[in-house]
């Protein structure tokens, strides 16, 4: 990929970054006895909007990855323009690029994938507005920021390790397993990759 950082991992190596904006912190008007009321997690909206955002954030990556794979399609089959005829062929070799892309559909795919980080932004938002209203829908919030930031930026940096530590802190202190959340995250991340 002609304008990827060979030094990147994967999950960063697209022609743009594949998540931009992120959460903002919001205010609520939610209580804390609200916020953690014994309410049966099935009724807090945080989780059902968690859920969504889980849904949309795995197709969004299986779209990602579909595009790069039809990257490389294009670079092998068109490759890019000699260096030393780089001016003179351009216009012959994006007439080519535009063609296998009209072909296979390597920016039909981009739309796709702009549609769906749309969606997901949107979700983003709405869940910053939603108060939790049980324990587990405050884990499930601070699931979705810390899966959304180890996107964009390094997942060991602050102030991420922090807010595992807090979850972790949630978990221990409402009583739940914290290897069951521990392993569900897993398999959420698993099933998005």
């Amino acid at each position: 990929m002609a304008d990827s950082d060979n030094s990147m991992t994967l999950r960063f190596v697209t022609r743009r970054r594949l998540m931009m904006g992120a959460a903002a912190a919001s205010t609520s008007d939610a209580s804390a006895g609200e916020i953690m009321s014994h309410k049966s997690p099935k009724e807090d909206p945080s989780l059902r909007l968690c859920e969504q955002w889980r849904e949309v954030h795995s197709n969004t990556m299986a779209l990602c990855r579909k595009q790069q794979m039809l990257e490389t399609q294009l670079v092998d089959a068109i490759g890019f323009p000699d260096r030393d005829q780089a001016v003179v062929n351009l216009a012959a070799h994006q007439a080519r690029w535009d063609a296998m892309d009209n072909q296979i559909g390597y920016s039909r795919m981009d739309g796709m994938i702009r549609q769906s980080e749309a969606v997901e932004r949107a979700l983003l938002d709405d869940l910053l507005l939603s108060p939790s209203t049980t324990i587990h829908g405050v884990l499930a919030k601070l699931s979705v920021i810390l899966r959304e930031a180890e996107q964009r930026e390094d997942p060991d940096d602050f102030p991420w390790p922090h807010i595992r530590a807090l979850r972790h802190d949630l978990t221990r202190l409402h009583g739940l397993d914290i290897a069951t959340v521990l392993k569900s995250e897993e398999q959420q991340t698993s099933q998005s990759r």
